[in-house]
């Protein structure tokens, strides 16, 4: 969970401190400051992985410029020099061109800036963990993690979220898009009729994702996403710390749950008094989003029925891991694996029941955009207001490719069959009823 800022526009020092006040507690451990060719390169970082390297990356002769968001799971695999994950980016890029973020496995926002070819690279991750707006145009360049940073640099241009699965291409010259292209293009055969590679990604997705420096905070409902990622966790002996609120969830399940976890699960109640300051404080320090559906109305999500909650128990979770910053979120689980029947019917986001050719209905809507959208930016931008990553295993691209290989059979079965798979193999008590993580 960084911050970052590109631009060719002068920042004054009054808009210096104004950026920094909004992109601190993303990158709350190192702000650096790079100017290159016109261009300023700003960077928040919040040190996770590796050793704490100084952001942007550039290239020995100086003409290759990068700096990004997120964690890069794979990266020893791709450099077994780097010091850190970001420390790829730049040798992957000069070796592959821009089609390398096809080879990233992790959760990322990137900037490239090469002044030799001419070329600026924008790109996310294939379902856009790390937001990031962008204008690029030739009165200007603006680049953020968020948008009402690019607003305070100036106010008169029009910013475009990136989208999920592009990497963008632009001329530097002309501000043109010279080149897109998808970070991944998923195969859609339906032939395993078996889950052992489903589960064996599924453990992998979680276990890549752990790391013994900063065990992760799980907001743990009675139900089966966040339930999975526990079980796991617990299953593989990893220190991990639940945190569960009991008001609109099956309180035995959670009962059950705290029996096997031990002093790692917390039920906590959550006071009106308390209520009143978490959203305060959200009102003052959180990114401003909606939530944007098909159907129903564009919702103003800062203050709502859960992200209030959200903060108490990220922010309580740090008294029993000292200084948390890493947490794990289910986002994904419901957009990938269920269908109508059990999720989203509002808002028609699903399939009704996966059929035979799989091609006729993919990528539904919430896969990339809709309920996802709206979840990812909701957990990035709580998490970021108190210098949290947030990690999300169900979006680990060798998962899903292995939920969409199950044959229709399978995914059929139930709502999320997979998990309900998984918990009961491992004994880990569930509900199926969909409450959704609601605190009011």
């Amino acid at each position: 969970m960084c911050g970052i800022i590109v631009t060719d526009q002068t920042l004054t020092p009054e808009k210096q401190k104004e950026v920094d006040k909004k992109l601190r507690t993303r990158g709350p451990d190192l702000t650096s400051k790079f100017e290159m060719h016109g261009v300023t390169f700003l960077h928040y970082l919040l040190h996770v992985t590796g050793e704490r390297v100084q952001q942007p990356f550039v290239s020995e002769d100086g003409s290759v410029v990068a700096m990004f968001n997120g964690e890069i799971y794979n990266y020893k695999d791709l450099v077994d020099s780097a010091k850190s994950d970001g420390e790829c980016l730049i040798p992957m890029y000069l070796k592959h061109g821009s089609k390398f973020t096809s080879m990233l496995d992790g959760e990322f926002a990137i900037v490239i800036f090469d002044f030799n070819k001419d070329i600026i690279l924008i790109s996310s991750d294939i379902f856009r963990t790390k937001p990031l707006f962008y204008h690029v145009s030739p009165r200007a360049i603006i680049v953020s993690s968020y948008v009402s940073v690019c607003k305070g640099i100036s106010f008169e241009n029009d910013y475009t979220i990136v989208n999920p699965n592009e990497t963008l291409v632009f001329s530097l010259s002309s501000r043109t898009v010279i080149e897109k292209h998808a970070v991944c293009t998923f195969e859609l055969t339906q032939t395993k009729t078996t889950l052992d590679d489903w589960e064996k990604a599924l453990e992998s997705a979680i276990l890549k994702r752990f790391n013994p420096e900063n065990p992760p905070v799980v907001l743990l409902s009675s139900g089966m996403d966040s339930g999975t990622i526990c079980c796991c966790l617990h299953k593989y002996g990893k220190r991990f710390m639940a945190m569960s609120i009991p008001n609109n969830e099956d309180v035995s399940v959670l009962n059950r749950r705290k029996q096997l976890y031990g002093n790692s699960h917390m039920i906590l109640n959550y006071s009106p008094n308390q209520r009143f300051v978490y959203n305060s404080f959200l009102q003052t320090t959180c990114e401003p989003h909606t939530h944007t559906w098909a159907i129903t109305p564009s919702k103003h999500m800062i203050e709502d029925e859960c992200n209030g909650g959200k903060i108490f128990l990220l922010q309580t979770a740090r008294s029993e891991i000292q200084n948390a910053r890493v947490s794990f979120s289910g986002i994904g689980a419901d957009e990938v694996m269920n269908t109508h029947a059990a999720y989203d019917r509002p808002n028609r986001g699903q399939v009704d029941f996966f059929p035979d050719d799989l091609s006729t209905v993919f990528p539904w809507r919430n896969f990339f955009e809709g309920s996802m959208r709206n979840y990812l930016l909701s957990d990035e931008y709580v998490a970021g207001s108190i210098g949290y990553e947030t990690r999300y295993p169900f979006l680990d691209k060798q998962l899903v490719q292995e939920f969409l290989y199950l044959h229709p059979s399978i995914k059929n079965t139930c709502p999320k069959y997979p998990l309900v798979w998984y918990l009961e193999k491992n004994k880990n008590p569930y509900t199926s009823a969909k409450y959704g993580f609601n605190v009011a």
